[in-house]
């Protein structure tokens, strides 16, 4: 009972805001670990270990070939993001194709840069990269 106090106490206190500086970048696989494994090799953190069902996000650099920082992302699973969207109590399953998608939340500025890097260094892989800010929206709680 306690813990449900200090919750709705908590609750009053954040506040929550759309976050118009971020946009959103999808990139998906027809396999079930394309869009993983082309992004493993782009950005600074192991995509190969984020989600299994656990949900949550991962950050992650996007570097130039010196080392310097060009961008920063965080990532998520899409299967995730339309799970927690739906909510377990609603029975909304994730929409078909979405365990072989990432979201990237990156800087609006930056969006169109990491689509055309992204799409620069896909060669043979299987993968679509795609600006999705329209249909995503990036919120910020504090």
């Amino acid at each position: 009972m306690a813990a449900q106090g200090f919750l709705l106490a908590l609750e009053r206190v954040l506040v929550r805001t759309v976050a118009a500086s971020r946009g959103v970048v999808r990139v998906s696989g027809e396999g079930p670990r394309d869009a993983a494994q082309f992004v493993q090799g782009l950005v600074t953190n192991d995509v190969l270990s984020l989600g299994g069902g656990r949900g949550g996000c991962m950050y992650a650099g996007m570097l130039n070939a010196k080392g310097r920082m060009l961008h920063d992302v965080f990532l998520y699973r899409q299967e995730d993001v339309d799970r927690r969207l739906g909510g377990a109590e609603a029975g909304v399953t994730a929409a078909e194709g979405a365990a072989h998608t990432l979201l990237a939340d990156v800087d609006a500025a930056s969006v169109g840069k990491v689509v055309a890097m992204w799409n620069r260094y896909k060669l043979r892989a299987n993968v679509t990269v795609e600006d999705v800010s329209r249909d995503y929206r990036t919120w910020v709680l504090f």
